[in-house]
């Protein structure tokens, strides 16, 4: 499997999920996307950093993800930067792979990658003034990461010229579209109150 992949950077610093415990006080200020040649499946990670750190371990992730549908990454297609650091090259030596790099100044010969970013980043950006003019007191632009990792879902499980998603095409297993089950960014969200379903009744003054 052929993968190109590049590193985007935000100047707004993006809000990092907590699901238990106090809210981190982290912020993610990158990103690297990935997209596999044949499929044209995405694969996005944000970071808390420019290093190469988050960089090898999105990379470290995607291929754990790729084996899961066994997939075994051969190569990769990057810009110079922080691709051509000894800690990934260093990473990528260790699992076997290759590494191609575009010419200086030459950003089209990685332009597969290049659109995506250069798309999803568009859609996130509409979703995310969408979602606040709907709702501005709740919704900031911190959520950035958010809106564009539901941008690359969007896309994954988006049926192309040939009726199938990049998502069917990266798997090997087709099923049914699941754009139905996609909510628009930043809509309300109410969760159901247990106790009625536990057979409790819900006290007289509350709401």
């Amino acid at each position: 499997m052929n993968v190109s992949g590049d590193h985007l950077e935000s100047s707004t610093p993006g809000l990092v999920p907590a699901f238990q415990g106090s809210p981190t006080t982290s912020c993610y200020i990158a990103g690297t996307l990935f997209v596999d040649h044949a499929s044209r499946y995405l694969y996005f990670t944000p970071h808390l950093s420019t290093g190469a750190q988050g960089t090898v371990a999105a990379k470290h992730c995607f291929k754990l993800h790729a084996m899961s549908f066994y997939h075994p990454i051969q190569s990769y297609h990057t810009d110079y930067g922080i691709f051509q650091s000894k800690l990934f090259w260093d990473s990528s030596t260790i699992c076997g792979q290759g590494i191609q790099f575009s010419g200086i100044n030459t950003h089209h010969q990685n332009g597969i990658v290049e659109r995506y970013i250069h798309t999803n980043t568009k859609r996130a950006r509409t979703m995310i003034i969408h979602a606040m003019i709907n709702w501005p007191d709740i919704i900031h632009e911190n959520l950035w990461s958010f809106a564009l990792c539901h941008a690359v879902a969007i896309h994954n499980a988006t049926p192309c010229v040939s009726a199938l998603s990049p998502e069917v095409f990266f798997s090997g297993t087709k099923h049914p579209s699941r754009l139905s089950n996609f909510h628009t960014f930043g809509c309300l969200i109410f969760v159901l109150d247990p106790n009625p379903q536990q057979g409790n009744k819900i006290p007289k003054w509350k709401p």
